[in-house]
């Protein structure tokens, strides 16, 4: 399953969140924390990504098998955005939406 986020609610606010798929904990910071995987062959592949922390990262391959691709989540997010067209205006408004639903 590719992007893997869970909404985690707490204090009766949901918000989406990182899980290391080794330890089953969120990843809190972006900086403590990477994106592995193994890349399909072809275009428009699906790809299985797995989001770990740093001490995570050698169990996790060490017990499933080596993930040759990775990239720290602060980068991943820099892609998704840009990817997502979501320039510096947009991101504040989005910002400004969410923490108006955080409110509701």
């Amino acid at each position: 399953m590719p992007l893997t986020i869970v909404i985690d609610k707490k204090e009766g606010v949901s918000k989406p969140v990182f899980i290391c798929d080794y330890c089953n904990k969120e990843i809190v910071d972006a900086y403590d924390g990477s994106c592995v995987w193994n890349e399909a062959e072809g275009e428009n592949r699906i790809t299985d990504l797995k989001f770990l922390h740093p001490a995570c990262d050698k169990k996790y391959q060490a017990k499933f098998g080596s993930l040759l691709y990775s990239m720290g989540i602060h980068n991943l997010m820099v892609y998704l955005l840009n990817n997502l067209k979501l320039t510096r205006e947009r991101l504040e408004d989005a910002r400004r939406n969410s923490a108006e639903l955080s409110r509701l």
